[in-house]
């Protein structure tokens, strides 16, 4: 077990590692005062299938006995997440979401479990830095760390993490989390206070958030492991380029709306005219457009994502049908089944491949099916992607539209 030390606002932070959850990609035990949270970091192998989205899981579990109770009454075991609970696990997931690779899509769940709690030394600020350490030292790639501090105003003086009482007397109560860099979530409520205030008061929780940032650099260089390889899904080049110039004047246009069930609609409109339009021209692409694949087998490149074994020669597509066998053999892709290569007879330059493991066989493959759903997905994240980029211009403040 190793363990790391540091004053956060006036009390001593530990970060304990390697005695706890071992099977964990990444797992620390943080002790704020008598406040302890044990938080882990877990991802899978490959990335989910069919999901156009990063799937990020963040569990906050509140327990009873971190505050010495036991559940009573009627019902005597601990339900579901309470209010404070799954705001917390948003707090958490707000800073930490945007630091993974873009195209990362494999399943990552952060789990943070209270085990004792003192009501000066918050858990949720624990859990938070907690997390950023757990992903920090795992092998998941994460562009981190983070942290993150609660600021306090009394008698005119900024207080990082204040007490109870302090927290009585405050006329500020914000929350910040950030990188070295920048600030990346601000949590604030207040008393009326000048925004120049607020600002002094964001800037000194950040210079508290370096420290923290520093101090896990520190943990990371002592026992971080190496950061795994991993496939990120990216966009075909052609596809984007394709669907920016369709798009993009269609959405500027319709983000521009300042009605909001109005501007949704024109949005969803040119979507769907978009998938309309480009869909089959996408999908004839996709199953034909293989050359670069072959010629990559050819050269002994290794050949291995369900995407690519599928489209890897047009001869495939006929023999995936019942009734067009055109090939000496079945042919099938599984995300799971293992493959091994064959040239098809009188077509050297072409390779297929054959599931050895028949208890994986899908059943029957339908492959322009196929094609349609990656091309959908494609498209979806690339009109996100559009979508993010022409809101960042603009915000809307009483129904009119500020560029930045």
């Amino acid at each position: 077990m190793q363990s790391f030390e540091m004053q956060l606002g006036g009390r001593t932070f530990t970060v304990e590692t390697g005695k706890m959850a071992k099977q964990a990609n990444g797992a620390v035990l943080v002790r704020y005062g008598e406040t302890v949270v044990l938080v882990t970091a877990t991802a899978s192998d490959e990335p989910r299938e069919g999901v156009d989205f990063f799937p990020l899981t963040v569990d906050y579990e509140e327990k009873m006995y971190a505050v010495g109770k036991i559940p009573g009454g009627f019902i005597k075991r601990e339900g579901r997440p309470g209010e404070s609970a799954i705001l917390c696990s948003r707090l958490i997931d707000r800073p930490i979401r945007p630091l993974f690779p873009e195209g990362y899509r494999n399943d990552v769940q952060i789990v943070a479990t209270v085990m004792s709690v003192e009501h000066d030394n918050a858990p949720e600020i624990a859990a938070m830095i907690g997390a950023s350490c757990a992903l920090t030292i795992s092998d998941i790639p994460f562009l981190g760390p983070i942290a993150g501090v609660r600021v306090g105003r009394v008698d005119g003086q900024f207080i990082i993490n204040p007490n109870v009482e302090q927290r009585e007397v405050s006329d500020l109560n914000l929350t910040i989390a950030g990188s070295r860099d920048a600030v990346m979530m601000v949590e604030a409520g207040a008393n009326e206070l000048p925004e120049e205030v607020i600002l002094e008061a964001i800037l000194f929780g950040h210079e508290e958030i370096k420290k923290i940032v520093a101090f896990q650099d520190e943990i990371q260089k002592a026992c971080g492991k190496e950061k795994r390889e991993v496939k990120l899904f990216a966009v075909p080049e052609e596809l984007e380029k394709a669907i920016r110039e369709y798009a993009t004047d269609k959405l500027d246009q319709a983000v521009r709306n300042p009605d909001k069930l109005a501007r949704d609609e024109d949005i969803s409109n040119v979507k769907a005219e978009a998938m309309n339009d480009k869909k089959a021209e996408i999908i004839k692409a996709k199953l034909n457009g293989v050359n670069s694949i072959a010629a990559a087998k050819q050269k002994g490149c290794k050949v291995t994502t369900v995407e690519q074994i599928t489209f890897a020669a047009p001869a495939m597509i006929p023999a995936l049908q019942a009734s067009e066998p055109a090939l000496s053999g079945a042919v099938f892709a599984t995300p799971k089944g293992k493959f091994s290569s064959h040239p098809v007879k009188g077509n050297a330059g072409v390779y297929v491949f054959q599931v050895t493991d028949k208890k994986q066989l899908p059943g029957k493959f339908d492959a322009k099916q196929y094609a349609e759903q990656v091309a959908m997905q494609n498209m979806r994240t690339m009109f996100q992607s559009i979508q993010q980029d022409l809101q960042r211009k603009a915000d809307v403040v009483d129904n009119r539209y500020l560029f930045m």
